[in-house]
């Protein structure tokens, strides 16, 4: 076996032994990550049929899509953020193109991945409207004691556009790790 062979699975190894250790199984390649924990803590879910409409090119906060979630002093936990919606992306004036975005924060970070929001629906020119569903599913973690205010954000690429969201459901898991 290669010197680089050993170093890698040297290195696999500590990993694996850590997580085990700590209860927490965090992996990276690239890009991915995994995280893992223990038990289901609590679940906060926020729901309502308001509707938001709004053509704003920076990220808006959908009025009462947020939820507080405290980790108790002396534990870590994973924080898991669901959000699904009924949403419309569509022109306002003349024919425009570009997307709706959404994204989910916890305080002032985005939740993983984190890449600067999502896609939820895009349109384009000759592009028929129409109301579709538009899912989020985010997680942070493991973090430590404190509240989390987590809300979910959505906003357009063109400010010819539109972008509304109603009949949503935000559910938010705390994981103790």
């Amino acid at each position: 076996m290669s010197y680089k062979a050993r170093v890698v699975a040297a290195m696999s190894l500590a990993f694996l032994f850590v997580g085990v250790i700590t209860g927490v199984a965090v992996w990276a390649a690239g890009s991915r990550t995994i995280a893992s924990g223990k038990a289901l803590e609590r679940v906060t879910v926020v729901r309502s049929s308001q509707i938001l409409n709004t053509s704003s090119t920076s990220y808006t906060t959908i009025p009462g899509a947020t939820a507080r979630v405290t980790v108790p002093s002396g534990e870590r936990a994973l924080l898991i953020a669901r959000f699904t919606t009924q949403e419309d992306c569509s022109v306002g004036d003349g024919s425009p193109s570009g997307h709706c975005m959404g994204r989910i924060m916890s305080n002032a970070k985005e939740m993983a991945p984190a890449s600067g929001g999502s896609f939820i629906d895009s349109v384009q020119s000759g592009k028929p409207a129409g109301v579709r569903s538009a899912a989020l599913d985010r997680s942070l973690g493991p973090v430590g004691p404190g509240t989390y205010m987590i809300k979910v954000q959505v906003r357009v690429t063109n400010p010819n556009m539109i972008v509304e969201a109603t009949d949503w459901h935000l559910t938010v898991e705390r994981i103790r790790v």
